[in-house]
């Protein structure tokens, strides 16, 4: 069903945080909730947004504890409210695309898209996100893509740079 257009400003470059792999725990199935707890792995902050970079977030938005976007609350009262924003299109800087391990990295951005989904998308209607997918393989991002397009909350893929190069042939 299609909403009547938004008025206001669209800001299409939120990044709300992602607390970690273990918080996707319930978004993956058994074999990846192995996998992830048994390797130790929670943090794919990507190397060019470490997360306490000073380009990551304004140092008025930083919190004594946790981290910048880290609530929906938070992006509430920093980046929506303040600037009348209609439709806020978030874009989680996540590791999972990224990874080689292309089964891996499909299954940990499913599990992130839902988690999207469920713990932001669903808490305020003006919240719209990019579609995380795993990068170094076309037919498993094309999969995601058509897994939650249909929903009204997907705006866009969010493909990292290398991709274009290795679904390009060159």
């Amino acid at each position: 069903m299609l909403q009547s257009p938004a008025v206001g400003p669209i800001d299409v470059d939120l990044h709300p945080a992602l607390p970690g792999c273990m918080t996707l725990l319930p978004h993956l199935d058994a074999h990846w909730r192995e996998v992830i707890t048994g390797r130790g792995l929670d943090d794919l902050d990507l190397a060019l947004y470490p997360r306490g970079a000073p380009l990551t977030a304004r140092a008025d938005w930083r919190p004594a504890t946790g981290h910048p976007g880290g609530t929906v609350e938070a992006m509430r009262r920093e980046a929506l409210d303040p600037f009348g924003t209609a439709i806020g299109i978030c874009n989680p800087l996540f590791g999972a695309p990224a990874l080689h391990n292309v089964d891996l990295a499909a299954a940990l951005c499913r599990a992130a898209n839902d988690w999207m989904a469920a713990n932001w998308l669903d808490q305020d209607p003006r919240l719209r996100a990019g579609i995380l997918v795993p990068v170094e393989n076309p037919e498993l991002a094309v999969a995601e893509i058509e897994r939650r397009a249909p929903t009204a909350a997907s705006s866009r893929c969010c493909c990292l740079a290398p991709a274009r190069r290795c679904w390009a042939g060159g």
